[in-house]
């Protein structure tokens, strides 16, 4: 079931509204049966597999909940660590790693035997799957205590609005909130339908619409020059982060209707001044898991600079693993990462000139062009995220540095054909305006919430008259945009 479709307008309400008027008692019961529902809509078949590993989880916190020492929890935290890495293993990686040994065979003539699997990815396994895990490894740490009430672990690990992309949260935060009575509130649950109507903006009006112009690129691309390979990236980033952002937004709002908390996921990304400020403001949950359970057991910074950038490409590389089983995504990560080390390599150089530069360092404009710097890095790199190979990617970043001359003289000839192939991507001159309007809409809210805070409040302070003019817009521009196809959130791949 995706969030921007017919179905969840009818599940969700019907949800919520159960949900308030049963007893406390049986919510947790009637939480978790629409959440199975909500994933085994996906596919029967793969909410068996969840089923296991939860009951694996469970057990195994439940085992070492009653050994006092890390060595003795330790086999069993190694249990569930194998168990859910070798799921995520089987499916998302083994065709991967099988595929790149046959490739490695055929080049040195010696013979393979062993068959690729025809299996579907179960939605959203890379999610869960870092869930639980930092589930167990919390309980061998003795961070926390086991859950010992099956029903609320389960619910943890398969409540239905951050099952399929997140965020993924730690027990510490989830658990208790399902175990506390949650009274009907007008405005905390006013405030969650205004965030998942902003997440339907962002998914419906802007990264739908801009996923046929990355297609037109990425279905020929031999066909495109430096100006429109970059504008198609320029735009990628956009649809990426309207995309998954927009999940995080419904699924954070759905939440709060329902009176639990999820932590933040996105805090304006595009005012970064740096790639590592932009994903700290980017996925923070990922981050955020990567920080807690691989960067600082390597040693975080703590054990000099050589180690310290060492974890740093580590991480990134594990990223780039994570988001998908390609060589895309690895080098995706390892360039991230590389960035990312050479900034803080440069960062000591760089402080003498800062201070001879002086007011020209702290100015408006430096600012900006920092933000611009690091959000075309971003979109750069993001050429081996959107292409479908290496080939694609290879083709697309040659291009990336040719035939400008072309491209400009194209659109400055006036030709409507030129300029749909060259500027609006297949799109028409009426569908590019709108989207530059509603990417406007996007940047203003976030400039606001930058300096001023919550926009949600402000729009509170207004006459009646007027939020209720902005509300009926607002929902009338989404269902303006609803009636093309269902297209699935991007992150569902992961």
């Amino acid at each position: 079931m995706l969030f921007n479709s017919i179905e969840f307008l009818y599940f969700f309400p019907l949800v919520v509204g159960l949900y308030f008027i049963l007893p406390f008692r049986f919510r947790w019961l009637f939480l978790l049966l629409a959440s199975y529902t909500f994933y085994g809509l996906a596919n029967g078949l793969l909410l068996l597999l969840i089923v296991a590993s939860t009951l694996i989880d469970y057990l195994a916190g439940i085992k070492m909940d009653d050994i006092d020492t890390k060595k003795g929890r330790k086999p069993f935290v190694i249990l569930s660590l194998i168990s859910n890495l070798g799921i995520l293993c089987l499916f998302k990686y083994y065709n991967f790693f099988n595929d790149s040994f046959a490739n490695l065979f055929q080049l040195l003539n010696i013979p393979y035997l062993i068959p690729s699997l025809s299996i579907a990815l179960p939605v959203g396994i890379s999610f869960y799957t870092f869930q639980t895990m930092s589930y167990s490894i919390d309980v061998y740490k003795g961070k926390i205590k086991a859950e010992k009430h099956l029903g609320y672990f389960a619910l943890y690990v398969t409540y239905f609005p951050q099952l399929v992309a997140g965020p993924i949260e730690k027990a510490s935060n989830l658990l208790p909130q399902f175990k506390t009575k949650q009274n009907f509130d007008y405005k905390r649950i006013t405030d969650g339908l205004k965030l998942m109507t902003w997440g339907f903006f962002k998914k419906v009006v802007i990264a739908d619409q801009i996923s046929p112009m990355i297609k037109y690129v990425t279905d020929s691309p031999e066909q495109f020059n430096g100006f429109s390979v970059l504008l198609c990236s320029c735009l990628f980033v956009y649809q990426i982060y309207c995309d998954f952002s927009a999940y995080s937004d419904i699924a954070i709002g759905g939440a709060q209707v329902m009176g639990v908390k999820l932590m933040e996921n996105f805090r304006r990304p595009f005012f970064a001044k740096s790639l590592s400020d932009l994903w700290s403001r980017w996925h923070i949950s990922l981050i955020n898991w990567f920080q807690e359970y691989i960067f600082f057991p390597l040693g975080g910074s703590k054990k000099g600079r050589r180690k310290a950038y060492r974890n740093v490409m580590i991480v990134f590389l594990v990223s780039g693993l994570w988001h998908g089983a390609s060589y895309n995504f690895l080098i995706w990560g390892l360039l991230n990462g590389l960035v990312i080390v050479l900034t803080l390599r440069l960062t000591k150089l760089k402080s003498a000139s800062n201070k001879k530069l002086g007011s020209f360092i702290n100015s408006v404009w430096y600012r900006r062009f920092l933000r611009v710097k690091t959000y075309i890095i971003f979109a750069i790199l993001g050429i081996l995220f959107y292409t479908n190979d290496l080939n694609s990617a290879h083709l697309l970043g040659e291009s990336l540095f040719h035939g400008w001359t072309d491209d400009i003289r194209g659109i400055l000839m006036n030709l409507e054909n030129e300029r749909s192939h060259i500027l609006y991507l297949g799109k028409s001159a009426i569908q590019v305006i709108a989207l530059v309007l509603a990417i406007f809409i996007l940047e203003w809210v976030h400039y606001f919430q930058e300096y001023n805070g919550s926009m949600r409040e402000f729009v509170a302070t207004k006459p009646a008259l007027v939020r209720w003019l902005l509300y009926i817009g607002v929902t009338l521009i989404i269902m303006a945009f609803s009636f093309d196809q269902e297209i699935p959130f991007i992150y569902f791949q992961f």
